[in-house]
């Protein structure tokens, strides 16, 4: 039973208007809130859904690493068996990137001004075809195999106790002692003497030859990187520019690629082992295997790249080259130079072990096909490591992330130099390549989120010709120097010393850098930190470059 006073009882003609428009409006209401409800559930829908031209990238990673793999890891020891010194063979290893250093910001210079970073991209593509298949054809010609007999002289000495001199001690006898024992008792000390003839097999090579060999490599090599290098520039600068603000997922793509070299490093160590011939009692392999497989895979790679790549271009900036300059002249700032030269050192670091670490293991008596699993295994750990790296990186912040790699990359070079068997090698091999993803994908994201995107392939080339060109380079040279010199054990304890002056480098310029920043304006939150977390990235304060 209704109240007099109810609402229903209370209705007019006006109220009933009211509430027809009341009750439109929580309709009008409740449709507004479906269609937001339908909106975020496709939002949600697409973003779990895989990203079609991000596969297309991840293809590309692939393949592309997967040519490297079947071929450099190989290469020293391919320009071993020819007869090349570890100076030689580092040489050749850190001529490429000190060329990339140079030759890599001309090629993205031009690339950012001319808008044609496609067609650089298929150009240096198609010059790694070229000239890494070049390097099958020289070869020694003098090389013979001689054979040296060595004889040694074994003279026994055979005692008879004679009864009159029962006390004759088994001894060195003096001259003396020894002429009256035989003038008197000549049956008491017999002498015999006999010669045994060893037969030994040795390599002897051509040194004029081998002299001429290393310029012709040389010169492919040089002249290979000039039209080589942009490369990684430009894909890494398209990954970037599709990624967006989510760059800090770069990590995620680009473990393909080291899946790619894993896998490739481990098929042709395997198919390496299978070429295995004699030659003047040593072992041998017929390495153009890894050549015939790196053509496969660039060809595929390159396919991807005609058809598939994309890049984008800031339609609304009046001036490329403004941007350029502005990126030069933001690495020149004490802030972020100090991070390239830190970033430097770190590729100096890796280039010296990635050079000689087949030829470490091939010291301690390894296979090739333990070299290729050990390869794959370090890839593995990339891919880890590189899958993982976003969540480190905002975890703890891309400066502690640089602190701690530095610490671990101390800890890999002390690891090495101790070694004594190469299965050994296996965790350390884990470790730094946990590492350097971490590492490497720091400095992707530390420094793109400052580069505008007519600026992007100019940041990446700084980037990349420092850590690869410049310090991979030195690293590869230095190696070899310091292998020649002191010996490989040696080589490493000298580098996990310099990781540790590098280390308390970084931790004592980022402090004064955080102080003088505190100083000189006090209201400004502090961007470096060496203790940052997850929610107070370094990149928070940065402005970020247009989506």
């Amino acid at each position: 039973m209704q109240s007099p006073t109810s609402p229903t009882n209370m209705l007019s003609p006006v109220s009933n208007g009211g509430a027809e428009n009341t009750h439109k409006t929580d309709k009008g209401e409740q449709e507004t809130k479906k269609q937001e409800k339908s909106t975020n559930e496709v939002e949600k829908e697409d973003s779990l859904a895989p990203d079609r031209t991000l596969l297309t990238y991840k293809a590309f990673y692939f393949l592309f690493f997967a040519g490297f793999g079947s071929t450099f890891p190989y290469l020293t020891i391919y320009f071993k068996q020819i007869g090349l010194t570890a100076s030689y063979v580092g040489t050749l290893s850190g001529i490429r990137p000190l060329v990339q250093f140079v030759s890599g910001p001309f090629w993205a210079y031009l690339a950012d001004k001319y808008r044609s970073r496609k067609l650089v991209l298929c150009m240096s593509v198609v010059a790694w075809l070229i000239f890494t298949l070049a390097l099958a054809f020289p070869q020694p010609k003098n090389t013979q195999c001689d054979t040296l007999n060595s004889t040694i002289h074994v003279q026994k000495r055979n005692i008879h106790r004679a009864m009159s001199y029962s006390g004759l001690p088994l001894a060195p006898i003096p001259a003396a002692v020894s002429e009256g024992l035989l003038a008197n008792k000549k049956s008491a000390i017999g002498f015999s003497a006999k010669d045994k003839i060893e037969t030994t097999k040795v390599i002897v090579h051509d040194k004029n030859e081998l002299r001429n060999l290393f310029y012709i490599f040389l010169i492919l090599i040089v002249v290979g990187e000039v039209f080589e290098a942009p490369s990684f520039i430009m894909i890494d600068t398209a990954l970037i520019q599709k990624l967006g603000d989510k760059c800090h997922d770069y990590g995620k793509t680009r473990c393909f690629g080291s899946l790619g070299y894993g896998l490739a490093s481990f098929g042709v160590g395997a198919v390496l082992d299978t070429t295995r011939y004699i030659y003047c009692g040593r072992e041998m392999n017929n390495y153009m295997v890894i050549f015939y497989f790196f053509v496969v895979f660039m060809v595929i790679g390159l396919i991807f790249v005609l058809v598939l790549f994309t890049f984008k271009y800031n339609e609304d900036s009046s001036s490329n080259t403004s941007s350029i300059f502005q990126v030069y002249k933001l690495c020149f700032s004490a802030k972020y130079a100090t991070f390239l030269l830190t970033a430097w050192f770190m590729g100096i670091g890796n280039g010296g072990q990635v050079t000689f670490i087949n030829w470490y293991l091939e010291d301690l008596g390894a296979t090739k096909f333990m070299m290729g699993l050990t390869t794959t295994i370090r890839a593995t750990a990339v891919i880890v490591g590189f899958f993982c790296s976003g969540v480190v990186i905002n975890k703890l912040g891309e400066l502690p992330s640089v602190f701690w790699s530095l610490l671990a990359f101390a800890v890999i070079f002390y690891g090495y130099s101790y070694l004594v068997n190469p299965w050994l090698v296996i965790p350390l091999e884990i470790l730094q390549g946990f590492v350097y993803a971490i590492s490497w994908s720091t400095c992707i994201v530390y420094l793109s989120a400052v580069a505008p995107d007519d600026g992007a392939a100019t940041m990446q080339s700084i980037l990349q010709g420092i850590y690869w060109g410049l310090g991979t380079g030195i690293g590869a040279i230095l190696g070899g120097i310091l292998i020649n010199q002191y010996g490989i054990v040696s080589a490493y304890r000298i580098g996990g010393t310099a990781t540790i002056i590098v280390m308390m480098y970084f931790v004592i310029s980022q402090w004064l850098l955080r102080k003088y920043e505190a100083t000189s304006n006090p209201s400004h939150k502090d961007e470096v930190k060496l203790t940052d977390d997850s929610e107070n990235s370094e990149t928070e304060n940065i402005p970020k470059k247009d989506p």
